[in-house]
């Protein structure tokens, strides 16, 4: 009985379905048909791209994980579906650095806006910022966080002041009437997508 109702319950990988938040492109297929924002597609169905400039944002109806899809990485690994990709990458990754609402092996990658975990907030007092350190410059910009705290919200205003599109990012939190600074994260990877491609 135990075993039914978990077969009953169970999704299986293959049969899980996603919904695109987000495509920078047009002229990417899914399953046969031209990608568009609310389009649901299954986790096995085919992924043609047209360029490697072009990526998907994608929510797994499920669990609710968002997961950004870089044309050019789903290429490396010779992938033809989603599961595909993501079947390979977990092989692949020699690290776990997910987190509750973002997924990603060795890079976060920005399309429109990016959320990583923020960990503890210590309340209205703290202050958080992201900090770039570019040709000898440092560059900071203040981030928020979303209405319940737990994550923080990256734009591309991050990127705004730099020339490159991947850098190396700092996250302080910093209190002014405690007297304290804390680095939430140290150096993350993130990879700046175009908005827009063919």
């Amino acid at each position: 009985m135990i075993l039914l109702i978990m077969l009953l319950t169970t999704t299986p990988l293959w049969s899980q379905r996603f919904m695109v938040l987000y495509a920078n492109s047009s002229n990417i297929t899914i399953g046969g048909k031209r990608v568009q924002k609310n389009m649901i597609f299954d986790y096995g169905e085919k992924i043609v791209w047209s360029s490697d400039k072009q990526a998907l944002k994608v929510k797994n109806l499920s669990s609710g994980l968002i997961r950004v899809i870089p044309a050019k990485d789903f290429e490396l690994n010779k992938s033809v579906s989603l599961y595909d990709y993501l079947h390979k990458r977990k092989h692949l990754s020699t690290r776990d650095i997910n987190s509750r609402a973002f997924d990603v092996d060795t890079a976060y990658y920005l399309l429109d806006t990016l959320k990583i975990d923020a960990g503890r907030y210590y309340g209205k007092g703290t202050t958080d910022e992201i900090i770039a350190k570019v040709n000898g410059r440092t560059i900071r910009t203040a981030i928020e966080r979303t209405l319940d705290k737990q994550q923080f919200i990256l734009t591309r205003k991050i990127y705004d002041d730099l020339s490159a599109q991947v850098a190396y990012f700092d996250i302080l939190e910093t209190d002014a009437q405690m007297d304290w600074k804390y680095f939430i994260y140290r150096r993350i990877r993130i990879e700046l997508l175009p908005l827009q491609t063919e």
